[in-house]
């Protein structure tokens, strides 16, 4: 499947948005977010040139990682997802389970597999790209991602069903330098996205 290109903004607007919402129905604001490993979990960047830059040895450690998703909790406990959106009008969430943001990390990434710092980015990228092909896998996580708030608030309030719910990978450049990302939409939308 091919990646689509995505800029992510944390815009103003938004996270005053998130604010209104929590104080009139009484939240918490949680900025908590996921943490994913891979493989051992040493190091991810390592867990990669251990791979040989290879994303079906590339493993995703589902023991060790946390799935959290969500803006704030209830009253009762419950994740709450935020967003403008009405939920069947796009995708409505957008999670990164593997980037490389710095340079730094792809110096680091160099220098554990020995080689140039094109070379490396060269490597990371077409890796990114293979990693989007492991469908099952990032299925799975966006499954999980789903599960673990009860229900999204906005302009309409509504329940959340995984099982209602479709992804689809997409590859981000920043600086050069590819990120993986998905995108969980309703499967109303599916033919829509897909041939976009």
């Amino acid at each position: 499947m091919k990646g689509n290109i995505v800029i992510q903004k944390r815009v103003k607007s938004g996270k005053k948005f998130e604010d209104i919402i929590a104080e009139e129905n009484g939240y918490t604001l949680d900025d908590r977010r996921s943490s994913f490993i891979w493989g051992d979990g040493e190091n991810r960047i390592k867990e990669v040139v251990k791979a040989n830059f290879q994303a079906k040895k590339f493993k995703f450690n589902a023991s060790r990682s946390k799935m959290i998703k969500g803006d704030a909790i209830d009253e009762e406990g419950n994740r709450v997802e935020i967003k403008k959106e009405l939920i069947m009008s796009k995708p409505f969430m957008f999670f990164e389970p593997f980037k490389l943001t710095k340079m730094y990390e792809v110096e680091k990434m160099a220098g554990y597999a020995n080689l140039s710092i094109d070379e490396t980015i060269k490597r990371q990228n077409f890796f990114i790209y293979d990693l989007a092909e492991e469908t099952e896998t990032l299925k799975w996580m966006t499954f999980m991602m789903l599960d673990t708030f009860k229900y999204f608030i906005g302009l309409e309030k509504s329940l959340v069903d995984p099982l209602q719910f479709d992804y689809l990978p997409v590859v981000g450049d920043y600086i050069g330098i590819r990120r993986l990302g998905v995108w969980a939409f309703h499967k109303s939308l599916h033919s829509i996205l897909i041939s976009t």
